[in-house]
């Protein structure tokens, strides 16, 4: 603001300059009192852990505001100035902590020290506690009281969520939280050092729980602008009791079994304040499909140094041996022929694998806040795989089949690292927001194969004999460079503006050698049409600008990205280099309503471009399976994709009860695809399919999936769930030069039946059926359709106190071509174990796996143009004793 005083020397005029001076006094301090200032901070308990959800108060004249402290801890409060104000903060099992705030007069943004709370220690005399609220729910995190959850002595956090409602595992074994995968575990809010989700379920001790949190996190983007978008992340928090965030756990596991099985593993979690240390390690053999020998050493840390410091770091190196039998029959069928493909092999071999791995988080102050991880891995795999099989293609008038015994040898080295830095800050003044991002990924890969084949061709009554001794060198470089900066301009309080730019570059060296003995002494030589040196890169420049606004129900965000792209191939030392540049409109559009906190929409739809692979576009043929070379076309132009997505959810969580509901439909339609173009060659040689590429158009599909808890039934013991998935999708084919259009109808239908009767018997009932059909629109309008059905059962019985007995029975249905839906052999397997001491800290274990003896395992898999069936060679049945030992020690800081 300019003001202008000019002198005169009349009164009235000193009188008007004087008013208008008085009036400019009282405009600036009105305007002083209903500016806002920013007031935040953090909570923290007394041994450094930061605290969640605590209850906050702050009071002035003009205001009373109240609040939450975050997931990390902070708070921030926007109140209208004053001098003074009185801020209170209550949390249950601490005590209660209050301050006056004194407000510098020009300051526009304060950040008090951290607020300490301490834990409230009470003596209680004759109280018996007959309830505490089990669940509590705040905005966007589900909380769990685990002591509402008993559980028996002993117990790891696995059994204690078995009690939780809303909490569920699927058929994969997944842990499922309000019908969505959990990803991610936490403890006290820290990432958990190990970063396993199953190593922290089977051996942290349900005791030492004090809240189980399911946490929606919907990530980087959302926390700098408020603004939740897409579909969030299922993250699980566990809040350890306040006395039990300094000692250690620990867990040892020793077994020896028939059939050369055994098994041993460590497990070791130091906890003192914010620092977390783990080791875990393990040597195993006990997979029913042949041998698999697995080791594995882990050491992770994770550390709050300061208010401004943390990271977390992991070391682990895990090897294998593995040796299995397997044959599959495989049934292709195309608009004009058929092919059928039996195979049995088997495989020996192993991996070495190093991995160094750390993120480190430095937040300098409340606007500021900067994240860098970085990995570095090694792995040495060397592979053995000798082959029988018979493949016969049928087409009009012509027949051939090839037997063929094919060995194949390999050794491959890999070194990959990369590193990816993230950075965001707002303006206290502006409340505009900026983050910057970069990456870079390496990765330099030395392979070394040989293969060998001798193999007998049958051609419409015509025979030939040939043999194949090749010896290929591969050597591929990728590297990967990539940056992202966005600013965010307010537009009023709930929107926003987002512009940016980004920049990506990818580079892939592959150099491949192929030698071959000579016709004459017999020594290797290179052969110059199997070898090659190729180099493929590709730059795109994305220029994108969206807005984006919160209300109290929605989320709307929409945006547009401009993206110039070029592709250069070369081949070095032959032939002219090929270049492609193209430039492709990338739109954005999403919106979210929630009607409760249990009930949400969210629509989406983006478009995406996706580049060939190294094999799609390489122009020379990879020989690794001689009887299916593949070609690739260094003409292939960059695939573009439409996705629209609608996601329906609602669900109810109570003390002892949930039910839920979740509907999703997904709608895709792509140009330019990269298909396959599949040629059998009416000929004598070897070859049995040869594979090209081409783009196309035409390709389409739509889905509709959901998921239905039913509320539980018998006094809430029964739980009952469906999923299901339904989808048709029209994909752009190419079989001997014939472009056609196949249809393809799937649908698949699960169910859960469980039964709980706490430290009684927990029972779990899977079925899962599958039905697929296709057809084709030319040739001889061929079609197939395949049913698959599969079943479960597996029960964990308690009794006497200290004995358990759990049993697990599975069985799969196929149906082969021309005949009905046939069962396979069930598997079985059975184990009685025995609790010992008072608080259970010891178990035995008795076990026999595959207690029916069967020989094999079974799988089915379907695709739109064929069925493949497997069948992996068991071992015999066999019998596994296991000891486990539990400690574990806590002490005041």
């Amino acid at each position: 603001m300019l003001v202008k005083i000019v002198r005169n020397e009349s009164l009235f005029s000193m009188l008007k300059a004087e008013a208008i001076l008085v009036m400019l006094i009282i405009a600036c301090l009105f305007t002083r009192g209903q500016e806002r200032i920013k007031i935040s901070g953090i909570i923290k308990d007394t041994s450094g852990m930061i605290l969640r959800n605590a209850d906050m108060l702050i009071m002035s004249p003009m205001d009373t505001l109240g609040s939450i402290s975050g997931n990390d801890g902070t708070f921030t409060f926007y109140i209208r100035y004053a001098t003074k104000y009185e801020l209170s903060v209550t949390m249950e099992g601490y005590t209660k902590f209050e301050k006056i705030i004194t407000i510098d007069p020009y300051a526009r943004a304060i950040r008090i020290p951290p607020i300490i709370l301490s834990p409230e220690y009470k003596q209680l005399v004759s109280v018996e506690v007959h309830s505490m609220k089990p669940i509590t729910r705040i905005e966007d995190t589900l909380i769990y009281h685990a002591g509402a959850y008993p559980v028996r002595a002993g117990a790891t956090l696995d059994r204690l969520l078995k009690r939780l409602p809303g909490m569920d595992w699927d058929q994969d074994g997944n842990l499922i939280a309000e019908g969505t995968k959990i990803t991610r575990i936490l403890i006290n809010g820290q990432d958990f050092a190990a970063k396993d989700l199953e190593t922290a379920l089977t051996n942290l001790p349900a005791d030492i729980i004090d809240k189980v949190e399911v946490i929606e996190d919907y990530g980087d983007k959302a926390k700098l602008t408020g603004v939740k978008s897409g579909e969030p992340e299922k993250v699980l928090n566990i809040v350890l009791k306040v006395d039990k965030r300094n000692g250690d756990v620990n867990r040892i596991e020793a077994g020896l079994g028939t059939e050369g099985k055994y098994t041993g593993a460590l497990f070791s979690e130091l906890f003192s304040g914010d620092r977390q240390m783990t080791i875990n390690a393990k040597d195993v053999n006990t997979s029913l499909l042949g041998n698999q020998q697995e080791k594995r050493i882990e050491f992770g840390y994770t550390d709050k140094w300061n208010p401004k410091w943390s990271g977390t770091a992991l070391l682990s190196s895990w090897s294998d041996k593995h040796s299995s039998a397997t044959s599959f029959n495989q049934y292709n069928y195309f608009a004009g022929s058929q092919s059928q493909l039996q195979e049995t092999s088997r495989d020996s071999g192993g991996n070495q694998n190093k991995l160094f791995s750390y993120t480190l988080n430095y937040v300098p102050e409340i606007n500021t806040q900067m994240r860098t991880n970085a990995f570095l891995a090694n792995s040495h795999n060397p592979e053995s795989m000798a082959s029988e099989y018979i493949s016969s293609v049928e087409d009009t008038g012509f027949t051939k089949t090839v037997n063929s015994n094919t060995l194949n040898l390999s050794q491959i080295n890999e070194l990959t690292t990369g590193v990816n830095f993230y950075f965001q800050r707002t303006e206290p003044r502006s409340n505009q927001k900026m983050s910057f991002e970069a990456s870079y990924q390496y990765s330099a890969k030395q392979q070394r194969e040989t293969d060998q084949s001798q193999t007998q061709t049958e051609a419409d009554d015509i025979y030939q004999m040939s043999f194949l001794d090749d010896l290929v060198y591969t050597s591929t470089i990728d590297s990967k460079l990539s940056t992202k900066l966005s600013y965010f301009f307010p537009l009023g309080k709930k929107s926003l503006l987002e512009v940016g730019y980004a920049w990506n570059y990818t580079s892939t060296e592959n150099n491949r050698i192929t030698k071959a003995p000579d016709s004459g002494k017999g020594t290797p030589i290179v052969v110059d049409s199997l070898s090659n040196d190729y180099k493929f890169i590709t730059t795109y420049n994305r220029l994108f600008a969206g807005y984006a606004t919160q209300l109290k129900k929605y989320n709307l965000s929409i945006g547009i990205a401009y993206q110039p792209t070029s592709q250069q191939g070369q081949t070095i030392g032959t032939g002219p280099d090929q270049a492609h540049h193209y430039f492709i409109m990338l739109p954005l559009a999403q919106v979210s309503y929630s009607f409760s906190p249990g009930q949400k929409c969210n629509f989406e739809y983006n478009g995406a471009s996706s580049g060939p692979s190294l094999q799609q576009i390489q122009p020379v043929i990879n020989l690794s399976n001689p009887q299916y070379p593949v070609q690739g076309n260094p003409d292939l132009k960059p695939s573009y994709t439409h996705t629209a997505n609608l996601h329906y959810q609602n669900s109810s969580v109570k003390s002892n009860q949930y039910w839920g509901f979740m509907f999703g439909l997904t709608y895709k339609a792509t140009t330019n695809s990269i298909i396959a173009n599949l040629v059998h060659p009416q000929d004598t040689s070897v070859v049995i399919q040869q594979t090209y590429f081409l783009n196309a158009n035409g390709t389409s599909s739509l889905s509709a999936d959901y998921r239905l808890d039913f509320p539980a039934l018998l006094k809430k013991h029964i739980h009952i769930s469906a999923f299901g998935i339904i989808g048709e999708s029209q994909n752009a084919l190419m079989t001997d030069n014939m472009p056609y259009k196949v249809i393809a109808k799937s649908w698949v239908q699960r169910l859960k039946v469980s039964l709980n009767l706490p430290d009684i018997m927990e029972a779990e009932f899977f079925g899962s059926y599958s039905y697929n059909i296709s057809r084709y629109s030319a040739g001889s309008g061929n079609s197939f359709s395949y049913p698959g059905l599969d079943w479960s059962f597996k029960c964990h019985q308690e009794f006497l106190q200290k004995w358990i007995l759990e049993y697990y029975l599975s069985q799969e249905f196929s149906e082969l071509p021309s005949k009905a839906l046939q069962g396979n052999p069930p598997l079985l397997n059975i184990s009685i174990q025995r609790d010992i001491f008072a608080r259970n800290q010891a178990r035995i274990s008795f076990s026999i796996n595959n207690l029916l003896n069967e020989s094999a395992s079974y799988a089915q898999n379907v695709g739109s143009t064929g069925i493949t069936q497997s069948k992996v060679i068991a071992i015999n049945r066999y019998i596994l004793l296991t000891i486990a030992l539990n400690g574990e020690t806590f002490r005041k800081k």
